[in-house]
């Protein structure tokens, strides 16, 4: 149930971008969006957990582009950790999306990591790592990210033979392809299409079209 007008146009305007951009956004993932949602506006009131949490913000960038992320992954994928979560994105947009995918939350900040437990304490493919990268010691498939260096999370996955598939600005999308392709590395970039000054850039062979 909803409890306000934030809510109902959250849901409503994550609805429209799943229709008007083919994403298979189910109720399940919707109700698992909005129960986060819920719990990370009481907490960015003291923590400022995302800088603009406007409802638009929250459907475009927080929610919208995480969605997006997650539903160019693979079916196969069964592992994905989420390193330097932060609020929770896009490793809530994976989860949502992905119940069969455990995802874990990587986050230095304590009090990040609380918030991170109470806003997916009803995601059962949810787990919070409280610590940094170096410290992680399980093995996944897949490492997303947002707003988090780079190579950090090339390092971070080439030491576990993972791929990556994170949200970035086109620029940097462009100066990383040709980084890693000089080395060798196949590399996907696939614009966010209501914001295409974003991107998700992956080294995935085949599960994401190659832009």
């Amino acid at each position: 149930m909803l409890r306000d007008s934030a809510e109902a146009e959250l849901s409503a305007g994550l609805q429209d971008l799943a229709r008007n951009f083919s994403l298979p956004v189910d109720d399940t993932a919707l109700h698992a969006c909005l129960q986060h949602f819920q719990v990370l506006r009481k907490w960015n009131r003291v923590m400022n957990l995302v800088g603009d949490l406007s409802v638009e913000s929250a459907i475009y960038r927080h929610y919208g582009e995480s969605l997006f992320l997650a539903g160019s992954l693979g079916q196969s994928l069964r592992t994905v950790a989420d390193l330097g979560s932060g609020a929770g994105f896009p490793g809530i947009g994976v989860a949502a999306m992905h119940p069969r995918v455990q995802v874990e939350l990587i986050e230095a900040r304590q009090k990040r990591c609380a918030f991170l437990r109470e806003s997916t304490r009803s995601f059962p493919n949810v787990s919070v790592w409280n610590g940094v990268g170096d410290g992680f010691k399980r093995m996944v498939q897949m490492v997303v990210a947002r707003a988090v260096d780079i190579g950090m999370v090339l390092d971070f996955a080439d030491h576990r033979s993972a791929d990556i598939c994170l949200l970035i600005g086109e620029s940097d999308a462009g100066k990383w392809r040709n980084h890693l392709e000089s080395q060798g590395r196949q590399c996907a970039v696939l614009p966010v299409p209501w914001r295409p000054q974003s991107v998700v850039f992956s080294t995935m062979d085949a599960d994401i079209p190659r832009g």
